[in-house]
């Protein structure tokens, strides 16, 4: 009885899957979604394939099976995901955007996007939680080894569609609820060098390259004072900038380190509430002042490097091309 059951029911999902793919459409579960890293594995041969083989429709019905899955109320998020690979082609396809995007589905699926995402793509809210995942995908390109000379940018081809589709999402995302004008808060440790020609140039201007990540948290960017200063030798400063900003994006809820991931991701950090700014030149409102110690003293780390506060202003205006 279970194997006439069994081959009834493969032949319904043949005739189903069959008319899907015939189509090139994917028509998603209103019911729950199911993922697992390690299920999709075995099918990640097949994500380019735009139409099916029988090889692939009978190892999807070994999956259905084995997962006591009900091929009529439910999509099994492994085989959804690769049909959407499958017939969205490009960007998307990128083996190394995949564990965003599905991050990305996820989070819309369970309804934790709690602010609105506009006209956002799918794959322009994948590049951006890539981006809170691996900072360096864009920024060490984009800063090529030093805070102050600029230079232009070597992107690979990946890198180069995960900017644009950064920029491109942030563009759509700044014409909703994310917007974010006012004080925000960026901690970064640099050398005194690069300290003093970025801050004390004689100027107003401060050219921050690289994506300017920052947050509504002064305790977050006094933790990332550490993080960012782990690679500099000799003489050092770590500087906690408020900047007045005009064109942030809060990009918490789908950040790698907002609400809905650090505590699975990253446990014991902080939620990092983060705002995003672009790359650009920013307009120094006060001259730096050392931080000081509820005795008057300045601030220092047991190694001597000095804390510094300075306010800046977003003034929108790029630093370069980048294509």
């Amino acid at each position: 009885m279970k194997i006439k059951y069994a081959f009834l029911l493969f032949l319904i999902f043949l005739f189903g899957a069959q008319t899907t793919y015939a189509k090139t459409e994917l028509v998603l579960s209103q019911y729950q979604v199911y993922f697992s890293i390690e299920q999709n594995q075995s099918f990640q041969r097949l994500e380019k394939e735009v139409q099916p083989n029988i090889g692939f429709l009978q190892e999807k019905f070994r999956f259905v099976m084995s997962e006591g899955v009900s091929a009529q109320n439910n999509c099994n998020f492994s085989e959804c995901f690769v049909g959407y690979l499958a017939n969205a082609g490009g960007f998307i396809s990128h083996v190394d955007i995949q564990q965003s995007l599905s991050t990305i589905i996820d989070l819309k699926s369970t309804n934790k996007l709690t602010k609105s995402i506009g006209n956002a793509t799918d794959g322009e809210l994948a590049a951006i939680h890539k981006y809170t995942e691996n900072g360096g995908v864009l920024n060490s390109p984009m800063r090529n080894g030093s805070e102050t000379v600029l230079g232009p940018v070597s992107f690979t081809d990946f890198q180069s569609q995960v900017y644009q589709h950064t920029i491109s999402g942030l563009v759509k995302l700044r014409q909703t609820n994310r917007l974010v004008t006012g004080t925000v808060i960026r901690g970064r440790t640099y050398s005194l060098n690069d300290f003093n020609t970025l801050f004390n140039n004689g100027t107003v201007n401060v050219p921050l390259k690289g994506m300017v990540s920052c947050t509504k948290n002064e305790a977050v960017a006094v933790d990332f004072l550490t993080t960012s200063g782990q690679n500099i030798s000799g003489s050092k400063v770590k500087v906690v900038m408020k900047i007045k900003s005009k064109n942030g994006v809060d990009i918490d809820d789908m950040s790698d380190w907002g609400v809905n991931l650090v505590n699975e991701r990253h446990p014991g950090a902080l939620i990092q509430e983060e705002v995003l700014l672009e790359e650009g030149m920013f307009k120094k409102l006060s001259e730096p002042k050392k931080i000081l110690n509820p005795d008057g003293t300045p601030k220092k780390d047991i190694d001597g490097t000095e804390y510094w506060e300075v306010e800046l202003e977003e003034l929108g205006t790029p630093l370069r091309n980048i294509n």
